[in-house]
């Protein structure tokens, strides 16, 4: 059984193993010049992954936690081309352990899906007392197709495509192309 460790102590474990906060680098000449700054990042790691904000990540009493220096190292730290380049670390590093051969190539992900309170009546919306209690919800799935590449649907009927890997784009058909085999088809995709 895996120990019971908090998230925060999780990404300090991984990033010592991994040096994915390396990636995090300041905007305006690359550089990390901040003193405890991956108190700051995993802080706000933490508060973007849970969607919780910054309320319960401040801490007045420790300059890494601090509102300003949050909103400071967000600002110019925590950037899309900083969060791909710490997710190819660790997608490096994840490639670099044995047993992972044995899991393909990994492209594709599973999860049990996103789950959202709907403050509206929406014919998406279904009631569920184990996520909503007396309120309706929406479950955000997005299921992949092996036989679409990189095309996915998902179950609230939201469009989104998005890259399972870094390196590679999303547009159907890229992949295939990139191989030398001709692009599938796109077929309708649908909502259950």
């Amino acid at each position: 059984m895996l120990p019971k460790i908090d998230l925060p102590d999780l990404l300090f474990e991984v990033n010592a193993w991994t040096r994915f906060r390396d990636a995090f680098v300041h905007l305006g000449d690359g550089t990390i010049r901040m003193k405890d700054l991956s108190t700051s990042m995993v802080a706000l790691l933490v508060s973007n992954a849970c969607n919780i904000g910054l309320a319960p990540v401040v801490n007045p009493g420790y300059e890494a936690l601090t509102r300003a220096r949050l909103v400071h190292v967000d600002q110019c730290y925590l950037r899309a081309d900083s969060i791909a380049a710490a997710n190819a670390a660790l997608i490096a590093a994840q490639a670099e352990v044995p047993v992972v051969k044995f899991w393909g190539d990994g492209l594709l992900a599973s999860a049990d899906g996103l789950r959202f309170v709907a403050p509206v009546r929406t014919v998406s919306a279904a009631p569920s007392p184990k996520y909503f209690g007396f309120k309706r919800g929406i479950t955000w799935q997005r299921r992949q197709r092996p036989s679409l590449g990189h095309r996915a649907d998902d179950r609230a009927r939201h469009s989104a495509r998005l890259p399972a890997h870094p390196g590679l784009a999303a547009e159907p058909g890229r992949r295939a192309a990139a191989s030398g085999s001709p692009p599938k088809a796109p077929a309708s995709a649908t909502s259950t």
